[in-house]
């Protein structure tokens, strides 16, 4: 008896959670120009930041969706869906990535398709970052 209450708490407990069945990444180069710091405004999305070498601003995005449909999330890449908008306001010395806002939801026969998107950015040593 205890078994097959825990195979149901099992079973419906985890229905709502999104289970990545695709994981994709993608990388973004950006110079930082004359920026001494960097603001980040990036909605609904995981950011982790890591110091490097050089003087660019490198970017990488994991993507996990919840369908096994390879060729929808290379659609949605190669359409610029994960990249970052970057600009510089040369007064500040300040360089601003933030992303697309109110993303469309992506539907898959019907159902809403769930996507986990996560950054890590890797921060020149000489730039300061904000959020």
């Amino acid at each position: 008896m205890p078994f097959l209450l825990l195979f149901f708490v099992f079973c419906f407990g985890n229905s709502n959670t999104c289970q990545a069945q695709l994981t994709k990444q993608t990388t973004q180069t950006i110079p930082i120009e004359n920026a001494k710091f960097l603001r980040v405004t990036i909605d609904n999305a995981e950011i982790y930041f890591k110091e490097a070498k050089g003087d660019r601003l490198i970017v990488e995005a994991n993507i996990e969706l919840s369908v096994p449909y390879e060729t929808l999330l290379n659609f949605v890449i190669n359409n610029g869906r994960y990249q970052l908008q970057w600009t510089v306001e040369p007064n500040r010395k300040e360089l601003l990535l933030t992303s697309e806002r109110g993303r469309d939801m992506l539907v898959v026969r019907g159902e809403v398709c769930q996507e986990r998107v996560s950054y890590t950015i890797y921060v020149p040593k000489k730039l300061r970052h904000r959020l």
